[in-house]
């Protein structure tokens, strides 16, 4: 147990602190770490997030926030270039999420090289980019929301029941990933700022 640890270390002349002060300072940077992530989220990419969704919608309609809106005549070519950087910024944000990385070189190596972590982690980069332009519609022109849901659940499902379990697994656990510390603040943010 710790405590007859520490009082076998210091019978043999060694104190608590040298011999568990590394184990105490690396729990120290840790946190440090942690709350700095957390500052950086909150305060850089979140905001990042809620600018973007604020001035997208200038690109192709009067807004508020910009008196010279819209920027673009064209309100196709305006709505085409807020769901392309939608995709690209859904594209992005799931490209820098870390667990994603994790799971696709996990991938890459349980099957000896043969699912490259990079194909997994662009394929699931896709599919969030292309969620995030779907969403992106469903804001604009006020599509019910239920209706994409269940589509894609739908889709999904029935993947499921036609695809071998090692797919299975690595599919719903990508799924699972992309809702980590980067993407979901950042999707959200400028999911609110947009609408």
């Amino acid at each position: 147990s710790f405590f007859r640890a520490s009082s076998t270390a210091e019978v043999k002349g060694e104190s608590f602190l040298s011999r568990y002060g590394p184990l105490l300072g690396g729990i120290l940077e840790a946190q440090i770490g942690m709350i700095m992530f957390n500052l950086g989220l909150t305060y850089g990419f979140t905001s990042i997030g809620d600018q973007v969704g604020n001035l997208l919608p200038s690109a192709f309609m009067q807004t508020a926030l910009e008196k010279d809106s819209p920027y673009y005549s064209n309100y196709t070519g305006g709505v085409a270039l807020v769901l392309w950087t939608m995709f690209l910024l859904g594209f992005l944000a799931t490209r820098a999420e870390p667990a994603l990385n994790v799971v696709g070189q996990t991938v890459e190596r349980l099957s000896k090289g043969s699912f490259k972590a990079s194909l997994l982690v662009y394929a699931v980069c896709v599919g969030v980019g292309l969620g995030m332009a779907v969403g992106a519609t469903k804001i604009l022109f006020g599509a019910g929301l239920i209706y994409f849901v269940f589509a894609k659940y739908a889709i999904a499902l029935l993947l499921t029941l036609f695809a071998k379990e090692d797919f299975i697994n690595i599919a719903w656990d990508c799924a699972g990933v992309t809702t980590g510390p980067v993407t979901v603040p950042f999707v959200l943010s400028t999911g609110i700022g947009f609408s």
